[in-house]
């Protein structure tokens, strides 16, 4: 055995081929894996300002990051983010949606675009929580 810190794609790779390789027999064909998108903000020299990066299952997807650059925040820009990655979710087979924040973070926001808490972890970094939001997408 070894440990390393921050493995590289080598490493990483193979093991998750292999966990996404084990699926149920009823898993939609052709989508086997699930699929990762992102959805960016760009100024024209394609610097990112703002996005999301996704990972879609066949029913729940997985909002891994969201950000919105400070200079941006107040405008509608992150609202207009979370509507598109919900579409673009739903597009691609989704029922629904999670993501995970601090509170911290933006726990409000969520809260206000629908999205219920489904858990809290006391002290996950110590002194704040770590929060599990999900939201059904409208058929």
């Amino acid at each position: 055995m070894i440990v390393l810190d921050n493995p590289d794609k080598s490493f990483c790779d193979p093991l998750r081929e292999a966990v996404l390789s084990v699926r149920p027999a009823d898993w939609p064909a052709g989508d086997r894996s699930g699929r990762t998108f992102g959805i960016f903000v760009c100024t024209a020299d394609q610097v990112v300002k703002a996005g999301s990066l996704v990972y879609a299952h066949p029913g729940w997807a997985y909002i891994e990051l969201l950000w919105v650059s400070e200079k941006m925040r107040g405008q509608g820009f992150g609202r207009l983010l979370m509507k598109q990655t919900e579409i673009e979710a739903r597009n691609k087979g989704s029922h629904s949606v999670y993501l995970w924040t601090q509170d911290f973070e933006a726990p409000g926001f969520f809260e206000k675009l629908g999205y219920q808490k489904f858990v809290t972890f006391e002290n996950f970094i110590p002194g704040h929580q770590r929060i599990g939001f999900m939201k059904r997408l409208a058929a």
